[in-house]
């Protein structure tokens, strides 16, 4: 028998069986795989949700974000709790730099902190692959997110009341700072102190493409007569403050003055602006105002190329005291660094605001007609001399704090401040001031030698010899100098978005040493340095022979002496001083600077402005 057409077929069928079970095989591994994608959908989905609710607890709890970091966590378990989520986070206050992209963990107190970063751990169950012993995933997802609360404020240069006198001061000094007539009356400046320029608006003036790129106009250099036109065009058609800038816009120009005004003012350099943002385009909507806008506008302007620039103002524009002639006084004055506006935000990026340097010197020459005399002479004229030089060098205020909260009672902005160093001195010997030196406020200047404060022309003696005697008193250059300390000013309730229309200044002489303390009649002032040393010399008397000139000049020293330095030292403690402090002050604001004090003003807090970073 044949049975080889039976095992071909037995053959056959065992092949086919084989055939099945490997196509089984590779279905089933087919499937498994496929329910172990779906099973990695499923955690990829997961994560996908749980990067969703980190990114907005982490985007609602920077809106909290405050130096106590205490109310970003409850915001973020109501985030989680909104969007069901029941697993583990940690929600952790830090600092995030955008330059090196790194956050850094701060613990209290949170002084600069300015991001938060959520992490969130959650475990996954599989559907399908448990069938092949994997049961769970843990998936954990992290997010950054940083705000940026942008705050603008100055130092020593906001005129924030005008006062009625200082109209014809800032009218004299912004005639030599533009090089033609200024005659704004008190309205039209007190219009510009309360003008608000958003810088985002002015930017889109400034550069030539009509961008609001902040970057972009701190790049360039307009002339004076061009930014001013600029600030101009940001200002309400028709309103005050758009009328008196477009006329002083019209004096820089009639008054040639094609000098730049460099934007940038940050890391010491001359310029307008310090914006202290790592992305400074944040700042397009913090605001200035106008005046300071233009003042300091006009300082760097005038100190572009030219080093140390002296300023052309009489004394006539200083305020004066009712009968006190001022008439035959003398004032120079030196800019040696103008002041800079700041906007930017709290922490290792400093924001820093700087008043001006000034160098100043102020030759008092007062003259009475015959005062009164105790001892009925008559003293035909009396001329008090103070030749008085001050130093100021540039007070800084830093931003070290900010808080922005649900209200405007519950934002502020914080300030460490460095009042001016301080040199002054009295001394005749001007020429070795080095009033227009460009070095730096730092050594004493040369302060030695004999001051003659008073001459006095004695006549109705019953002597009439060819030269009237005379009597002068004298003393010794006198010197006094402040290094005052730093010290703290925090701004409540200045709103969380550009609520500040109507600036608020904080003055506080608890900085450093006031003008009374350095200038004072006080022994450590400059003033009472000069009457501790006052003497008494009487000349003119040698046509008299020596004997009776003798006798008549001990005489008159023993007699009047006493009486004239007593009536010197009265004009000195008194007159002078109260002089000083009514003639300085407003001259030194008006260029940026202070003595002693420091008065910072806050100009707006833009809070709110977050974003993801990580």
């Amino acid at each position: 028998m044949n049975f080889k057409p039976q095992t071909r077929r037995l053959a056959a069928a065992s092949r086919m069986r084989g055939a099945i079970a490997i196509t089984a095989a590779i279905w089933l591994s087919t499937i498994v795989v496929a329910l172990c994608v779906i099973d990695v959908g499923h955690v990829w989905w997961e994560r996908r949700a749980l990067q969703g609710v980190a990114d907005m607890m982490a985007l609602s709890a920077a809106q909290r974000l405050d130096d106590t970091c205490g109310g970003t966590q409850s915001v973020a378990a109501q985030i989680a709790a909104s969007n069901g989520y029941t697993g583990t986070y940690t929600v952790t206050c830090g600092r995030f730099e955008t330059g090196s992209s790194t956050f850094t963990e701060q613990g209290s107190p949170y002084t600069t902190v300015n991001a938060i970063q959520v992490l969130l751990n959650s475990t996954v169950k599989y559907w399908f692959m448990p069938m092949i012993g994997s049961l769970s995933e843990g998936v954990a997802v992290q997010s950054t997110s940083r705000v940026v609360n942008v705050n603008a404020f100055t130092l020593g240069t906001s005129l924030l009341a005008v006062q009625t006198g200082n109209s014809a001061l800032l009218n004299g000094l912004l005639t030599s700072l533009l090089g033609s007539s200024v005659n704004l009356g008190i309205a039209s400046y007190q219009a510009l102190a309360d003008a608000q320029i958003k810088l985002g608006d002015l930017a889109a003036q400034v550069n030539s493409n009509g961008a609001n790129d902040i970057v972009q106009m701190l790049a360039s250099s307009p002339t004076l007569g061009t930014l001013l036109s600029a600030v101009s065009h940001v200002l309400p058609a028709g309103d005050a403050s758009q009328t008196a800038l477009s006329g002083l816009s019209s004096a820089a120009t009639a008054g040639g003055s094609g000098n730049k005004v460099p934007m940038d003012g940050s890391n010491g350099q001359t310029g307008l602006l310090d914006v202290g943002l790592e992305n400074k385009n944040a700042a397009a909507n913090a605001t200035i105002d106008a005046l300071d806008a233009v003042m300091v506008a006009a300082m760097v302007a005038h100190t572009t190329g030219n080093g140390v620039a002296p300023i052309g103002l009489s004394v006539s524009l200083l305020p004066t005291i009712a009968g006190i002639d001022l008439s035959q006084s003398q004032l120079s004055v030196s800019l040696g660094q103008p002041p800079v506006l700041a906007v930017g935000e709290a922490g290792t990026a400093s924001t820093i605001a700087r008043s001006s340097q000034i160098k100043l010197y102020l030759d008092l020459q007062l003259s009475t007609q015959s005062p009164n005399d105790p001892l009925g002479l008559i003293l035909a004229n009396l001329t008090v001399e103070v030749p008085l030089y001050l130093a100021i060098g540039n007070g800084q205020a830093t931003l070290t704090k900010t808080q922005c909260g649900s209200g405007v009672n519950d934002s502020s902005a914080q300030m460490s401040v460095q009042p001016s160093i301080l040199q002054a001195c009295i001394t005749t010997q001007q020429s070795a001031l080095n009033l227009f030196n460009a070095a730096p406020i730092g050594p004493a200047p040369s302060c030695t030698g004999a001051v003659t404060l008073v001459s006095l022309s004695l006549l109705n003696l019953g002597i009439t010899p060819a030269t009237p005697p005379t009597l002068s008193i004298t003393s010794q250059s006198a010197y006094a100098s402040a290094q005052p300390a730093s010290s703290t000013v925090t701004f409540t309730g200045v709103g969380t978005d550009i609520v500040s229309a109507n600036p608020v200044a904080a003055n506080s002489n608890d900085l450093g040493q006031d003008l009374a303390s350095v200038l004072g009649g006080q022994s450590g002032g400059v003033l009472g340095q000069l009457v501790a040393g006052l003497q008494l010399k009487i000349s003119g008397l040698g046509a008299l022979g020596g004997l009776l000139s003798a006798v008549i000049s001990t005489t008159l020293s023993t007699v009047l002496g006493p009486a004239v330095q007593l009536l010197v030292q009265n004009v000195l403690t008194t007159t002078v001083e109260s002089l000083l402090s009514t003639t300085i002050p407003p001259l030194l604001n008006a260029l940026g600077a202070q003595i002693g004090s420091a008065t910072v003003t806050d100009l707006s807090l833009t809070c709110g402005n977050v974003e993801l970073v990580q």
